[in-house]
Parts: C-alpha cells; sequence; structure tokens
C-alpha cells in the first residue's frame, strides 16, 4: 500500500524508508497497521490518559538522519534521472582528485574510467561501472566488470550499483577484495556529503544541501 496511506508521524518516525524489511519502532505501530489493513484507514495514535490525541513523546522518535537521507535519495532519482546519475558519480570522483571520463552507456549501464596522477597519466586507474536501476546486480554484472577492467589494464574496480547486489554477486566481490568495491546507494550518499562543498554550482543547484544539526536522545539506561 502507498507510504502515504498513514499518517505523517507514523510515516516519519516509525518506517525506514532505507531499508526493504524492517521493524516499525512505535509502540501503537502495530495496530495502527492492522487497522489500516482491517479499514483502510490510519487511525493514529492513541489518546493519552488525560484524553487529548497528542502522541506519547516516547512512542515514536524520528530518526531524522534517515528521514533527511530519504529525501536526499528521491531528489538524486529525479535529478539524475537513469543513467545520468554517472555523471554526478563522475564529479564526485573528480573532486576526490581523480581525471575521469564517462563513457557511452549501454543498455542496462554506464562506464566511467577515473585515473589519478598529474594529468591522470598515474598508475592508479579505475574502471567503474555504474548501474542506476532498482534491481539489484547479478554475478554476471561483477564479471563483466572484471573483464573490462582487464580490456582497459585498469588495476581496479568499482561497481556503483543503487540497487545493491544479489548473494551471488556479494560473493563473487569478497573473492576480488583487493582489486573491487561496491557503492550501494548509502555509499553514493557519503561520498556525495565529503565531496558537496567542491561540487560545481550546477550540480549543487541540483541538489541543494545544508548542514545541520539535531539533538541526540539520550541512551536508555
Amino acid at each position: 500500500m502507498p507510504r502515504d496511506t498513514f499518517k505523517q508521524d507514523l510515516q516519519s518516525a516509525c518506517f525506514n524508508p532505507g531499508l526493504t524489511i524492517f521493524e516499525p519502532n512505535c509502540e501503537s505501530a502495530l495496530g495502527r497497521v492492522r487497522a489500516v489493513l482491517d479499514t483502510g484507514t490510519d487511525p493514529g495514535s492513541p489518546p493519552l490518559n488525560g484524553g487529548n490525541n497528542e502522541p506519547e513523546a516516547e512512542d515514536c522518535q524520528a530518526d531524522f538522519e534517515d528521514i533527511a537521507n530519504h529525501r536526499i535519495i528521491s531528489l538524486i532519482k529525479s535529478e539524475f534521472k537513469g543513467h545520468n546519475i554517472a555523471y554526478l558519480v563522475a564529479e564526485i570522483m573528480s573532486v576526490e582528485g581523480y581525471t575521469t571520463q564517462v563513457l557511452p552507456p549501454s543498455p542496462d549501464a554506464v562506464n566511467i574510467l577515473a585515473a589519478g596522477g598529474t594529468l591522470g597519466l598515474g598508475e592508479d586507474r579505475i574502471y567503474m561501472q555504474v548501474k542506476s536501476g532498482d534491481g539489484a546486480a547479478d554475478r554476471d554484472v561483477v564479471l563483466r566488470l572484471l573483464d573490462l577492467m582487464q580490456a582497459m589494464e585498469a588495476q581496479k574496480g568499482l561497481l556503483v550499483s543503487i540497487g545493491g547486489v544479489n548473494a551471488a554477486a556479494r560473493k563473487e566481490l569478497n573473492k576480488e577484495f583487493f582489486r573491487l568495491r561496491l557503492w550501494q546507494m548509502s555509499d553514493l550518499l557519503k561520498a556525495l556529503f565529503r565531496a558537496y562543498g567542491e561540487l560545481s554550482t550546477e550540480t549543487r543547484a541540483k541538489l541543494p544541501l545544508k548542514q545541520v544539526w539535531v539533538p541526540v536522545p539520550e541512551e536508555m539506561p
């Protein structure tokens, strides 16, 4: 069912948008989900003893980082649709000190060359493959990347898979630990945050972000 079936407090505080499977962290969440299944309507938080309808402070605690990341991910997918996300990856790598070249896209991916050293002529050569679809990359994707690395004489490879990888692909990546790395969406966000201040004005206009500080709830004893 659509996320907006539920009221905002449940969306923001109890549903983790970064995970496929998760357990809501609100005491009233299970009952409200059951109510939606039965009636199609979210009844909202239960009333306090005093009779008002304000939610218990301890019941739902919003994870502001998850909420913000979810919105940033939506913005990335909107402003860098499909294969265009490869240009964001290439710009981030440029900020990291690499000379990059985005190759013509294939039907399912975009490949990027990244090289370190003066004029990008150093020995630090990376062959990158960016898969923008939501589906998990399989073992064949990893094997194909290894073949392309060999053909281009790249010592290292980076697979950027927005939809993650399946178990077989993960096993192959583990075998190639000294040559291959994986960026999933969470890794791309970390790289984006590191590089953000040095990205082009055009890119920052598409992804207008600012850093904020929020209080961390005290840990329960």
